[in-house]
């Protein structure tokens, strides 16, 4: 059962029907309590009893050694438990003291681990997390609140679990909207509707998430509701700029955003919500103040974590114009330009030579452009760096899928694409179609004829195909274009062997060789070719 429906359902059980409730966790929920677990280092946990002894609060000392999961929490005595909980509070005490932001999560996973049954520290990690670009940790957080949600004994103290629940739906509702999943972050706010009436924070993502999913009568009673309790209040000119932004009219939009000045707590998200409408409007000066300015709302306490860089846009090409993007720890979207992001994280997976960086960008890549998708900003574009890094991957379905429909959209707006056309053309070969790779290889190297990879690829179509001559020049086009392609060279070896030209095939395979030294594969093939020279 979902928490979706917990609220409604305490109204109606006992409170050990309701604590019951927390056998029916679903399977992901339990995953991402092993994530956590993981996080807490829980493994030292089985070594013997918990200590609860009190230990001051000195630089030395981590509670993560005493971390626990929630089901190993609440089996504890109660005396167990306190103890836990008094500790627990001087690191949450703890946190809102220390200078920088790393320090303040570590006090706040310390209390997390100590007392995994306190929703609030678990919201406050997310939050946090959120803030820092980290959306899969948040999420992670918000499932432990959720779990510690469900398995809260709400008689004994009702007051403190509507809060938790509040701040959860809320958490839950803002990092589905940062994330352009406006179905689900309805579905979180719905859960929360009997406690809303009246309350402005629920009205303002409430309106957001209603004039991003397009329902206009919504959003304009939600912007009336807000009109009426305050007429300055900037966030029915916020909602209203979203709902036109997201109706293709970006001017009527703009018009509506321009003189908002926003100074709530979520004024980062406001700023950054007009960003991207001047972004999308072609007004680039508005849209790096209005990045600025959300980069300075930014409500986290540490500012040293976040570093501005300036990125040409995904759709902008490396001649467009450059747009301010907030990185935390150098690595993670905070605020500014979702689609500079974009561009800069497929920059950085294209250039990682390291195995773990090209995967971490690769995540971000994949990440950002479905948020880019989903917000309808930059499709085509974002649809085809997904589709890279999907094939790079190795999954082809998806990765043809976003090409095929980037390859269409690309098309239609007059900008044929040659690494789109010579990717879906090697997603064929890696299926050992030739005659469906040659259709768009052939178009990529119309568009771009020093495309090495694609004269290799077509070297071997034509390999597939039989036509020994063409193979032989499509692949020397390809070595001479890029030397180290040892693609060009094996396949070339490969043809020479069958062709029995037994000197060209040694050559050919011993560049492929050196070229790629760890593949077994080659090494065999090249020893068969010199002893077929030794003994012919």
């Amino acid at each position: 059962m979902p928490l979706f429906n917990l609220i409604e359902m305490r109204k109606t059980k006992s409170p050990a029907a309701v604590r019951r409730w927390g056998f029916l966790l679903s399977a992901g929920g339990l995953l991402l309590l092993l994530l956590a677990a993981l996080l807490f280092n829980l493994a030292g946990c089985a070594r013997g009893p918990v200590r609860t002894t009190f230990v001051p609060l000195g630089p030395e000392y981590s509670a993560r050694q005493d971390s626990l999961g929630l089901e190993q929490f609440l089996a504890l005595p109660a005396g167990q438990r306190q103890a836990r909980r008094e500790q627990s509070r001087l690191w949450v005490e703890r946190a809102d003291h220390v200078p920088r932001l790393a320090q303040t999560l570590g006090c706040l996973a310390n209390a997390a681990g100590l007392t995994p049954d306190d929703a609030a520290t678990w919201c406050r990690l997310a939050e946090i997390r959120r803030w820092a670009g980290d959306y899969v940790q948040a999420s992670t957080y918000l499932s432990n609140a959720e779990q510690a949600l469900a398995r809260m004994d709400r008689a004994g103290d009702n007051e403190n679990w509507l809060d938790c629940f509040r701040r959860l739906v809320l958490d839950r509702a803002w990092l589905h909207y940062d994330r352009g999943e406006y179905g689900d972050a309805r579905r979180w706010l719905r859960t929360g509707r009997q406690m809303s009436e009246g309350d402005a924070d629920f009205r303002r993502i409430g309106g957001l998430v209603a004039a991003s999913l397009n329902q206009r009568s919504r959003a304009h009673g939600m912007a009336d509701d807000i009109l009426r309790a305050d007429p300055a209040d900037p966030d029915a000119g916020w909602i209203l700029g979203v709902l036109d932004r997201n109706q293709g009219n970006l001017r009527e939009a703009f018009n509506f955003v321009g003189g908002l000045r926003p100074d709530n707590h979520h004024a980062a998200e406001c700023y950054r919500d007009m960003g991207e409408i001047a972004e999308l409007l072609g007004e680039w000066t508005y849209a790096r103040r209005w990045y600025e300015e959300s980069a300075a709302a930014v409500p986290l306490d540490d500012s040293s974590v976040l570093r501005r860089t300036d990125h040409p846009r995904l759709s902008g090409g490396v001649d467009g114009p450059l747009m301010p993007v907030w990185l935390a720890y150098s690595r993670y979207y905070s605020t500014g330009s979702l689609s500079a992001y974009a561009a800069a994280a497929l920059a950085r997976f294209e250039a990682a030579s390291e195995v773990g960086d090209k995967d971490f960008w690769a995540g971000q890549v994949v990440d950002v452009t479905g948020t880019l998708v989903r917000r309808m900003v930059d499709r085509p574009q974002a649809l085809r760096a997904r589709g890279l890094v999907f094939s790079y991957k190795g999954m082809v379905d998806r990765a043809r899928k976003d090409l095929r429909r980037a390859d269409r959209m690309l098309e239609e707006e007059g900008l044929p694409d040659a690494r789109v056309k010579a990717e879906l053309g090697h997603l064929w070969l890696l299926e050992e179609d030739h005659e469906k790779a040659l259709p768009p290889l052939r178009a990529a190297l119309a568009l771009e004829p020093d495309l090495a990879r694609a004269w290799s690829d077509l070297g071997l179509c034509h390999i597939m195909a039989k036509q020994e001559d063409q193979a032989r020049q499509a692949l020397t086009r390809a070595i001479t274009l890029q030397p180290d392609l040892a693609a060009a060279w094996y396949n070339r070896g490969l043809m020479n062997v069958h062709a029995g030209r037994w000197a060209e095939a040694r050559d050919d395979l011993s560049q492929a060789a050196r070229l790629t030294p760890d593949n077994p594969e080659i090494g065999r093939l090249l020893q068969q070719v010199q002893l077929k020279l030794r003994n012919p």
